[in-house]
């Protein structure tokens, strides 16, 4: 006979400091549903009948605040048919999440034309200057095999993560968990850093399979899986991790991972928000019209602060600005000030050799 207590995390539901784990689970929907803003799922099942009566639902809820216990997720609807209208979409996103949300899951699952929606979506509230990320499942309706998946880079989605891994018997796909990750380091992290996010607790005896497919089981994949996300094993380690952060763009492309796109959200966000209130304010300017030193200096100082911040943070390694000396302010009204940021590396391939040797 025994007694065993567990002690259990996040019952206080404290979340991180800042705003950039800030998510949002978008459910598309017939009829428009009550937004709720959340930071566990117990929270969640108490706010939300969506969550409460959508299993499926509830499955990704769940996996985002196993992956991050001290998220903060905002659960909202857009219309089933919000590929019609993705200005819409995007507007009713904005409304219902003030614009917070950094990390998008959309529930449930779409094929091709409907990721190429959603990042479609992503420009509208990039124009809003609320740019964000997206997390989705591919539907299994079009491919037979994993071999018949198309090539991620022709869904045309920088900004978008496709998932191809679901969890039975919820029938839910990963993209709850992906952007639980991925919400709970810094920007310029992956969520598939080996040594921090381990996806076992998410798999937790739960069978995973292939929406593409009906094959069971993780470990074999075909070459043109490489820019889809999945869980994956390693060779004398335990338990499920993602098998690359890549987005449904080019490889070669500047926004082709998660962290990519959600380091440059963070400093276009922080950008804006500093440079607004200057927008509509005198300049001292040369006798030629051109900025003034002192006044350039200031702007200088007051554009560079967010990407300042970053760069203490380890966010970014490097960033220069420039802004154009020889714009004439008086005549156009205009400044042009330039932002280059050299990025964090993510390691993705290590190469090592070893042999014996007769002396050292």
């Amino acid at each position: 006979m025994e007694v065993n207590i567990t002690i259990r995390e996040g019952g206080l539901a404290r979340p991180l400091p800042g705003e950039d784990h800030i998510s949002a689970l978008v459910v598309p929907s017939a009829v428009p549903l009550d937004t709720v803003r959340v930071t566990s799922l117990l929270q969640a099942k108490a706010d939300s009948d969506l969550v409460v009566n959508n299993l499926s639902v509830q499955g990704l809820v769940s996996d985002y605040f196993t992956m991050n216990p001290r998220g903060e997720l905002i659960i909202c609807t857009v219309d089933a048919d919000f590929a019609a209208d993705v200005t819409a979409a995007a507007q009713r996103i904005l409304k219902e999440t003030r614009g917070d949300a950094r990390i998008l899951a959309w529930a449930g699952s779409m094929v091709p034309g409907k990721i190429t929606a959603v990042q479609g979506v992503l420009n509208q509230m990039k124009a809003e200057q609320a740019p964000a990320v997206a997390l989705v499942a591919l539907d299994n309706g079009e491919y037979g095999t994993l071999a018949d998946l198309p090539d991620s880079s022709t869904l045309n989605a920088p900004g978008v993560g496709v998932c191809i891994h679901e969890l039975s018997p919820t029938i839910h796909g990963i993209q709850g968990a992906v952007m639980g990750a991925l919400s709970k380091g810094a920007v310029n992290v992956s969520p598939a850093w080996v040594r921090e996010y381990n996806y076992a607790q998410v798999v937790n005896g739960r069978s995973l399979k292939y929406t593409v497919a009906d094959q069971p089981g993780v470990d074999n994949p075909t070459s043109n899986m490489a820019g889809y996300l999945y869980l994956r094993t390693y060779p004398g380690r335990a338990g499920y991790y993602l098998n690359d952060s890549r987005t449904a763009t080019e490889a070669t492309a500047d926004l082709s991972t998660l962290e990519a796109n959600t380091t440059l959200d963070k400093a276009v966000r922080g950008i804006y928000a500093n440079i607004i209130p200057e927008l509509g304010g005198p300049v001292p300017v040369n006798t030629d019209g051109t900025l003034r030193v002192d006044k350039r200096v200031y702007l200088e100082t007051v554009a560079s602060r967010a990407l300042l911040d970053m760069q203490i943070d380890d966010e970014i390694s490097a960033f220069e600005l420039t802004i154009d000396e020889k714009v004439n302010v008086v005549q156009t009204s205009r400044m042009d000030i330039d932002f280059s940021i050299v990025p964090v590396g993510t390691l993705r391939t290590i190469n090592a050799s070893i042999g014996f040797v007769l002396s050292l």
